[in-house]
């Protein structure tokens, strides 16, 4: 009789996903099946470590279990919950709020292990890093997109009283990320919090990327936070240094985010920036735009109602007409 194939353990299936998300190569269908029917019965026995490191993976690589196999995840974790260290829960976290995005999960199931999860993040509030806090604000602001999932209004007030005196600790990648899980939550900020942000802010915003600096202009904006002086002249001052290396999309975000505040950038800069995006609408959409039977796309729809509502808000000069009458007559419903 041939001996059946030891089957793999799951510390093995583990290694072999790291790989396959260093790889950046995703599996078939034959191996998520058998993947999946091999480990469901087994991850009672897993350990803290790497039930955080089969989630950071299997997010990665976006692969969506049977309802069965998650709910497996779910109960080895509350078996364990108390054995996870801090830097894992935020991981853990972190792993499930991009592993929800697509929908492709049962939403009461995360919403359940999240909670088991926030109960021991704050029994560790106290030794958590700021990244760590950060990560978490930024992972139940994803969760939260559309109504997913709303943690319970304590566990915010607790976290955001952590992360507040950490505010300078944080680097630009951190603060932008925290600012735009703050503007999802859209949870009440506590005293001081909303001036201390802005102030850390304009000490940073030479630090960001393009495409924080958008984000973070654009959570302001959500979370009707005004900047102050000397603030604005930091801002105008970088974006005049950056104007020809932002993109479409960080360029509409930036001046949707402006309008809404709203602030009024000097005459110059406003003019550089609507050229800018003049530009870019050309390079990026001018092909399309002449290509016949075009239907545009959510993405080039959404920059363009940015640009339509900052149009409205801003003190444009001549370019104003240009924007308005490019966007009238390429993208008006109907049209080509």
């Amino acid at each position: 009789m041939t001996a059946q194939p030891e089957r793999l353990t799951v510390s093995s299936w583990v290694n072999a996903l790291w790989a396959l998300v260093r790889l950046k190569h995703a599996p078939g269908r034959t191996f998520q099946a058998v993947f999946f029917s091999s480990t469901a019965s087994r991850l009672d026995d897993v350990s803290p470590e790497l039930l955080t490191h089969l989630a950071w993976s299997l997010s990665r690589l976006q692969l969506q279990p049977s309802y069965l196999w998650w709910r497996s995840l779910v109960n080895a974790t509350a078996g364990i919950e108390k054995a996870f260290s801090h830097g894992q829960l935020a991981s853990l976290i972190h792993s499930v709020a991009l592993w929800a995005e697509p929908g492709g999960i049962h939403m009461r199931d995360v919403q359940r292990l999240v909670d088991l999860l926030l109960v021991e993040v704050d029994c560790q509030l106290a030794v958590m890093q700021p990244g760590e806090l950060t990560t978490i604000l930024w992972s139940l602001g994803s969760l939260n997109f559309a109504g997913k999932y709303v943690p319970d209004c304590e566990v915010q007030d607790a976290l955001l009283a952590a992360i507040q005196g950490q505010l300078p600790r944080l680097n630009p990648g951190q603060l932008a990320s925290l600012c735009w899980g703050l503007a999802k939550l859209q949870h009440p900020l506590p005293e001081g919090f909303a001036e201390a942000l802005l102030l850390e802010v304009q000490a940073q915003v030479q630090g960001f990327a393009d495409g924080g600096l958008a984000n973070v202009m654009w959570a302001l904006a959500k979370l009707r936070l005004q900047p102050g002086v000397a603030f604005k002249e930091a801002l105008w001052e970088e974006l005049h240094a950056r104007c020809s290396s932002l993109t479409l999309h960080d360029l509409s975000t930036l001046l949707w985010a402006i309008a809404r505040l709203p602030l009024q950038p000097p005459a110059d800069l406003l003019g550089e920036l609507t050229q800018q995006f003049l530009t870019l609408l050309r390079e990026v959409h001018g092909g399309l735009l002449h290509a016949r039977n075009f239907t545009p796309t959510p993405t080039s729809r959404r920059e363009f109602a940015e640009l339509t509502e900052a149009t409205a808000n801003l003190s444009f000069s001549d370019e104003e007409s240009a924007l308005n009458g490019y966007c009238a007559v390429e993208f008006q419903p109907g049209c080509r």
